[in-house]
């Protein structure tokens, strides 16, 4: 994301503002007005010394305090607080390092302009620096008319707390709580910022004086009308799942996790897409990507190119790759490269699968007529072998239901979908496997995607069902894709009428209940 242009005027500004506000005890304006524009001095421009003058050379880093690590390629504007006409330029190498050559001592303004910078939603980023007295000199520098002088300054961006607490207010992060930053974008060359909704879901355990409890908390936050969004309250270290929309322009079903320090910082793009029903298609075995078999499908005019990485990096021959919700699929080369062509653009999630492999997923943002690169590395299943030890463990969540979900098959009071008939149907869209589920309607969605709805009862036409995620109860407004993705589903069960549904599953709303149970379809 390009950074905003460097703003000499709005520099000044911005920094009368805060003398200003400390002088009277009243905050800063937030938009100071603009002083006529100044041209800066070139950047290797050294001010003329006066007899017996001491210049300074200024040396430093730049450090995201956020990252925990240098900022390269940043652009620092320097600004003589007693003499704005002139002002001085330079930039941050890969290791964050900047040096300033034959400055005049005195008191100046710095300011540090990144892509950083702006998604930590900074307008600015301005340190006063006193030059006046230089801590230390280079006699080798020394001359009857100058002194050179060297002050080392290190510059931090402010850290994860400090951004927190100035987001979302000091109890979030008193609650160890965390924040998820960025801007929904379209999908565009030009990559505009636009308003929309952001839906972040993610799963909890709760430990209390009634027992271990599981939650899947769900945020909903409408962006600004340049398209930023901040949703607080995350949790560090954990998993969002994430999906957004703009009018009828939407993401795909995406995850990232959260850093440990509590920041996420990560732009959305949105993209048009065609939904499309698609009945069959032949398996190919052609490096081209094809159509496979789906109920339906989101098409566009974007394309992936990449590579697929098995051991030690070598390139993967035959690995399946695919774009989530697109129906697209390629076959890896002998070099391990692929291509993905007529993907809905935006922020989707591409997989791929070989044999002796688990699955590898990653997030990639698909932009309108450019070639999304992704690589994705990996990792190989151990050998199988012969146990030689019984070992015992403790089932999951999910095993335990697909216990229970057996035993319901077999009474069979409500419609049931096992692995071998998710397979068989082998859905690209989570609504696609219930399009033909008895009681079940599809029906447009609000924003984006479609509703899974049950025929309500008395004079109610629809109603929506509850969905519970291995066991585990959603706030799923009839969406499924945005709660979950075909490709986790290993078993659903759907409970059109309330009489039906298992006490522990009731909705106690009079409409019915989904179960669906996620995991490896064994």
């Amino acid at each position: 994301m390009p950074h905003r242009a460097l703003s000499l005027p709005l520099l000044l500004a911005v920094a009368a503002s805060v003398a200003s506000a400390q002088a009277s005890g009243r905050p800063p304006t937030r938009t100071p007005p603009r002083p006529a524009p100044v041209r800066p001095a070139p950047a290797n421009a050294a001010v003329a010394p006066s007899p017996a003058q001491t210049l300074v050379r200024l040396a430093g880093m730049v450090y995201d305090s956020v990252a925990g690590a240098p900022l390269s390629e940043a652009s620092l504007q320097l600004v003589l607080e007693r003499d704005p006409a002139n002002a001085r330029n330079a930039f941050s190498n890969k290791d964050g390092l900047f040096t300033v050559d034959s400055l005049v001592p005195g008191v100046y303004l710095l300011g540090v302009f990144h892509p950083r910078v702006d998604a930590m939603g900074m307008d600015q980023f301005v340190r006063r620096l006193d030059l006046s007295a230089p801590a230390s000199r280079d006699s080798t520098l020394a001359s009857a008319t100058t002194t050179r002088a060297t002050i080392s300054v290190d510059i931090a961006l402010p850290s994860a707390a400090t951004l927190i607490a100035a987001t979302c207010g000091d109890s979030t992060v008193a609650e160890e709580g965390g924040m998820f930053r960025g801007v929904l974008r379209r999908a565009t060359a030009s990559r505009p910022g636009t308003p929309g909704m952001v839906r972040v879901q993610w799963s909890e355990i709760m430990v209390s004086n009634a027992g271990v409890q599981s939650t899947n908390p769900l945020r909903r936050v409408r962006t600004d009308a340049q398209g930023t969004f901040v949703v607080c309250g995350v949790p560090p270290g954990g998993v969002l799942r994430t999906r957004a929309w703009s009018a009828t322009d939407t993401t795909g079903y995406v995850e990232f996790r959260v850093p440990d320090h509590g920041v996420l910082l990560r732009d959305l793009y949105v993209g048009a897409a065609l939904r499309m029903a698609v009945k069959a298609a032949p398996d190919s075995g052609s490096k081209d990507s094809v159509v496979v078999r789906g109920m339906s499908t989101l098409r566009g005019n974007g394309s992936a190119r990449g590579v697929v990485q098995g051991t030690a990096g070598k390139p993967l021959t035959g690995a399946r790759v695919s774009l989530w919700s697109s129906g697209v699929e390629a076959t890896t080369s002998s070099e391990g490269r692929f291509a993905l062509d007529g993907l809905p653009t935006g922020t989707f999630t591409v997989e791929s699968r070989a044999v002796g492999y688990a699955p590898q997923q990653t997030v990639v943002d698909v932009i309108d007529a450019e070639n999304a690169t992704v690589v994705l590395a990996m990792n190989a299943l151990p050998s199988p072998s012969l146990d030689t030890v019984r070992v015992r463990a403790n089932m999951t969540r999910s095993d335990r239901g697909m216990e229970e979900f057996e035993q319901r098959k077999r009474a069979g009071m409500g419609y049931y979908l096992d692995a071998a008939a998710i397979e068989l149907r082998n859905p690209s869209l989570v609504s696609d496997l219930f399009r033909t589920v008895p009681g079940l309607m599809i029906l447009p969605g609000q924003f984006a995607g479609d509703q899974v709805m049950m025929r309500g009862a008395g004079f109610s036409a629809t109603c929506t069902p509850t969905v519970f995620i291995d066991g585990m109860r959603t706030g799923s407004d009839g969406n499924l894709d945005a709660v979950v993705t075909a490709q986790m589903i290993r078993a659903v069960e759907v409970y059109p009428r309330a009489m039906n549904v298992p006490p522990q599953y009731a909705s106690f709303d009079n409409c019915g209940s989904i179960l669906v149970w996620t995991g490896p379809r064994k």
